[in-house]
C-alpha cells in the first residue's frame, strides 16, 4: 500500500469543516498507517514528528493487520473502520483515508 495523492478540502455545506483525504496503493507494500500520518498531515497542518501519537488513539499493528494487502496486490477483506484522533474523525476504507473534523 503506498499513497497516491493527499488532499485538504473545506467541506461545500457551509459547516466549514476541515476534511483531509489520503488515496492509497494496495499494489504497495508500505502499511496503512503511513496513509493516516499523511492524511493528519495534511488536515492538521502539523509535521509528522510533532502528531500526537497514534497508538494514544489506535493499536498500529492493528490497523496494518487489518487493511494488509492480499498477496495478489487487491484491497483487504475490510471494508471501514473508524476511530477518534483528538478532534478529528479518521475513517480508512479499502481506497482511502479520510480525516473529518468534529
Amino acid at each position: 500500500m503506498s499513497i497516491r495523492s493527499v488532499e485538504q478540502y473545506i467541506s461545500d455545506d457551509d459547516t466549514g469543516v476541515i476534511r483531509g483525504r489520503a488515496s492509497v496503493d494496495w499494489a504497495s507494500s508500505d502499511p496503512v498507517i503511513d496513509a493516516v500520518i499523511d492524511a493528519l498531515v495534511e488536515v492538521t497542518g502539523t509535521d509528522a514528528t510533532d502528531l500526537d501519537p497514534l497508538f494514544e488513539y489506535v493499536d498500529p499493528d492493528a490497523l496494518t493487520a487489518l487493511f494488509q494487502p492480499t498477496s495478489n496486490a487487491t484491497p483487504p477483506a475490510v471494508t471501514a473502520m473508524q476511530f477518534a484522533y483528538d478532534e478529528y474523525a479518521v475513517v480508512v476504507t479499502a481506497d482511502e483515508v479520510f480525516v473529518i473534523e468534529h
